[in-house]
């Protein structure tokens, strides 16, 4: 049901979205196929995110970062690379894969990040400058090596 509210956003505001640099257009087989996919797409992600989330915590805790510990990450077919909802402090990760794990392990850390720094009065480039600042750092760039 959530891939098709979100569908169904990305097609309403398609004008936000046209100049990212990756974006998975709503497509009813690409849906219906992540659809009945779905168990296994969530076994595969965990996995993923498991192999790589100790680091990821060092790597906020050394920084001197708050890791968002009770975010919840939903996975997507389509959308963007990802987003998140600091309402809820929740984020969204699309779990298509083109550029394969280490694509999606830098979605969901990059979207972590943005909780953690997220602050009401910057701009989005200055929110999207601060992320990738942090993820140049060592620590982060040792996690994305593979």
């Amino acid at each position: 049901m959530n891939e098709l509210k979100e569908a169904f956003n990305l097609l309403l505001h398609w004008n936000e979205y046209e100049n990212l640099r990756s974006v998975i257009k709503p497509n009813p087989l690409i849906i219906l196929t992540f659809y009945l996919n779905r168990e296994r797409h969530l076994r595969e992600s965990k996995k993923i995110w498991e192999g790589k989330e100790k680091q990821v915590i060092n790597a906020f805790k050394t920084s001197k970062l708050k890791y968002p510990q009770n975010a919840v990450c939903y996975i997507h077919s389509i959308s963007c690379e990802g987003w998140f909802d600091i309402e809820n402090g929740n984020i969204h990760a699309r779990f298509y894969k083109t550029g394969g794990d280490n694509e999606y392990v830098e979605t969901i850390i990059h979207e972590l990040l943005h909780l953690a720094t997220y602050k009401p009065e910057m701009s989005y480039e200055e929110r999207e400058d601060i992320v990738d600042e942090y993820l140049t750092k060592k620590l982060f760039q040792e996690i994305l090596k593979g």
